[in-house]
């Protein structure tokens, strides 16, 4: 059995926008970076049922960070929002393993 424990980078492009009365925008705003406002982190566990068969579970949580949005229709007035992604994953998989590279077993003759 292989317990692990993962984390890394992560590239976000979002796309925020709103409509009141009837005047309406939006915003695209891109996000990356590694912990801890922005990236993804987990665990998982992979276990050997046959020799070249295993099955895997893994756990994500992704999260792009809290910002806040100000968007200003007219020059009197502005509308403003916090926006925040997250999100939690969960992977089941079944593995084969080829053994294209193996070595060929030695055979001792007497």
């Amino acid at each position: 059995m292989l317990l692990y424990i993962t984390g890394g980078l992560t590239y976000a492009t979002s796309q925020a926008s709103y409509v009141a009365n009837g005047v309406g925008g939006s915003l695209i705003a891109t996000r990356t970076g590694i912990f801890p406002n922005v990236g993804v982190a987990g665990a998982g566990a992979e276990y050997t049922i046959a020799n070249n068969l295993t099955v895997r579970a893994e756990y994500l949580y992704d999260f792009s960070g809290a910002r806040y949005e100000q968007f200003s229709p007219t020059s009197t007035s502005a509308i403003g929002f916090g926006t925040r992604s997250m999100y939690h994953i969960l992977r089941l998989g079944l593995n084969y393993k080829f053994d294209l590279f193996e070595p060929t077993p030695v055979v001792a003759k007497y």
